[in-house]
């Protein structure tokens, strides 16, 4: 606990964390529900800046805290046998709000209109299902000292609410802003639709302070 070695001390974490997941489904499998159970794993930010993940043959360095793919890409894997084809990988887009509708669809119960989510069960059974044309991430730690932070993106572009408009595949440490999208007929198209979509989403949130006895 006294250790210092940021790097050697997530590693760790990681690998218990990993123990720890493996105990629950072996325990869901004990008891004879793993075919009447959906278990989801999900992260919530990407890791500290001071450490540097692999995956495959590319080292990735964390990004807690920023709006970039290594702040808010994270690892979301599903499990169901006999529902969800083990060891499929798809690239479609999902946000936190997608989770609800999911689940109360694996469920059996009505998925209430209205909701900001789409389910990703068909998806993940395998299927087409509903495609998903933008996620949008919101994020502000400190409402009482710092202005909002916002984008809209899909898998190739984003647009973030200061206007800055990228394309995150080619560029995916973010230092290269399209400065003009007309210039090519994807971007264009993409940022017309992705601009539609911010507006259409909050752009402040409701302040609490001001509950506040």
């Amino acid at each position: 606990r006294k250790s210092k070695k940021r790097q050697k001390n997530f590693e760790d974490m990681v690998a218990y964390m990993d123990s720890q997941v493996g105990r629950v489904v072996a325990k869901v499998e004990q008891l004879g529900l793993e075919k009447n159970t959906l278990i989801v794993f999900v992260g919530d930010n990407g890791t500290n800046k001071a450490i540097r993940s692999r995956l495959g043959e590319r080292v990735i360095r964390g990004g807690k805290g920023l709006l970039t793919d290594a702040g808010t890409r994270v690892p979301l894997v599903v499990g169901w046998p006999g529902v969800i084809p083990a060891g499929r990988v798809t690239d479609r887009i999902v946000d936190f709000s997608d989770f609800l509708p999911t689940v109360l669809e694996a469920t059996g119960l009505p998925i209430p209109r209205g909701l900001d989510g789409q389910s990703f069960l068909e998806v993940a059974r395998g299927g087409e299902g509903s495609r998903r044309s933008w996620i949008y991430v919101y994020y502000c730690p400190r409402p009482e000292k710092t202005p909002p932070r916002r984008f809209v993106r899909d898998t190739r572009f984003k647009l973030y609410g200061d206007g800055r408009f990228l394309d995150v595949v080619a560029d995916v440490l973010e230092q290269h802003p399209i400065t003009d999208p007309s210039a090519d007929s994807k971007a264009a198209a993409a940022h017309s639709r992705l601009a539609r979509a911010l507006a259409s989403m909050p752009g402040k949130g409701q302040s609490l302070l001001k509950f506040a006895p």
